[in-house]
């Protein structure tokens, strides 16, 4: 069935398609009309209405920074724990270098280089991934910054020592040319805790 409208009276006309492209005359003003070849197509409405993609805002989805904790703990645990003993066991014992003001301040310096190399190793590097990203920066005055976008990543490196398995900490490159050359990798950080788990979030926006 097609419906058109009359072109003096403004009211609507039904006829069968088999009268397509032939012209009729309106049954309520006498005026002649011709009928279309085809049926008209609706105007669209809600559910016919042809869903456009809508670009979703950029996401941040995760900050990490190196572990110097995980990365190195034997080392860490022996600068923080081994001057206070140290000063303990020569007070105890008597010591003479320890038992003046001398020995007091060898686990304050102690813990000063410790809270340095903490600050240099961990707030000098961040790993941003977005939900198009991963952003790396590097410094702290100076400040470096590499990225990659999630889809034109070819490949991720994970690298972990066993013991590095152990505590869940390793090093990871993100990769974006072409080539997949390990050392091209646009994001490289090393001692970031939970690598995997980085890669699987990458991997979720990547384009596979």
């Amino acid at each position: 069935m097609i419906v058109l409208q009359c072109d003096k009276c403004d009211k609507q006309i039904s006829v069968e398609d088999k009268f397509a492209g032939s012209k009729i005359e309106c049954p309520h003003c006498g005026d002649i009309n011709r009928v279309p070849e085809s049926a008209a197509v609706p105007a669209p409405t809600a559910s016919n209405a042809p869903t456009a993609e809508v670009d979703q805002p950029e996401r941040e989805l995760l900050q990490v920074r190196p572990s110097l904790w995980r990365s190195r703990p034997f080392t860490t645990s022996l600068i923080a724990l081994a001057p206070p003993l140290l000063t303990i066991v020569g007070v105890v014992q008597d010591w003479a270098p320890l038992t003046n003001y001398w020995g007091w301040a060898i686990p304050l310096i102690a813990w000063i280089a410790l809270l340095i190399w903490w600050f240099r190793k961990t707030q000098f590097e961040l790993l941003r991934i977005t939900s198009e990203r991963s952003i790396y920066r590097y410094g702290l005055l100076s400040r470096n910054t590499s990225e990659v976008l999630h889809k034109h990543v070819r490949n991720i490196k994970i690298e972990q020592s066993f013991l590095q398995r152990v505590l869940s900490v390793g090093s990871i490159a993100i990769d974006g040319s072409a080539g997949g050359g390990d050392g091209d990798a646009e994001v490289v950080i090393k001692d970031v805790p939970h690598p995997r788990k980085l890669k699987a979030l990458i991997d979720e926006h990547r384009d596979l």
